[in-house]
């Protein structure tokens, strides 16, 4: 492809919109990463998608303040051949705001080109108890 080509294309992708991760949702985050990914003040043990991908083409950040919410910062994601992380989606929340359900999904990437990455993908539902999210349970879903 020529760099004109190359630049024509990267200007016509508009950047994607760009939703901040709420209190309530970094609570939650927290909350099913200390269970389930031993998430404690030096950070959970694998690295942490940061970003995820919306249906309406948003990008949904987790750039939460860790320290406050009692747990070290997360080493970012990456893409490389072989690497694991995992990810927890936007929370949903029930109408009535006393519960909310989460997936938290374990990757580990294709060691070679084309090879499938290994998935693990748990609902995680939660309960608002004085004032703060706890882990009910999670359910595991699909294993790849």
């Amino acid at each position: 492809m020529s760099l004109l080509l190359a630049l024509l294309l990267q200007a016509a992708t508009p950047e994607p919109r760009i939703v901040h991760a709420s209190r309530e949702d970094c609570e939650i985050i927290v909350e099913i990463g200390k269970a389930k990914a031993a998430w404690g003040p030096n950070g959970p043990n694998e690295p942490f998608a940061i970003d995820g991908a919306q249906p309406d083409g948003s990008l949904y950040r987790e750039d939460c303040p860790w320290t406050e919410l009692g747990v070290g910062a997360p080493t970012a994601a990456t893409s490389k051949p072989g690497a694991s992380a995992f990810g927890i989606d936007k929370p949903v929340y029930a109408p009535d705001g006393k519960t909310a359900t989460a997936a938290l999904d374990f990757v580990v990437i294709g060691e070679t080109p084309g090879m499938a990455p290994f998935t693990s993908v748990l609902t995680c539902r939660l309960d608002r108890v004085d004032g703060h999210w706890k882990l009910r349970d999670c359910q595991q879903d699909l294993i790849t």
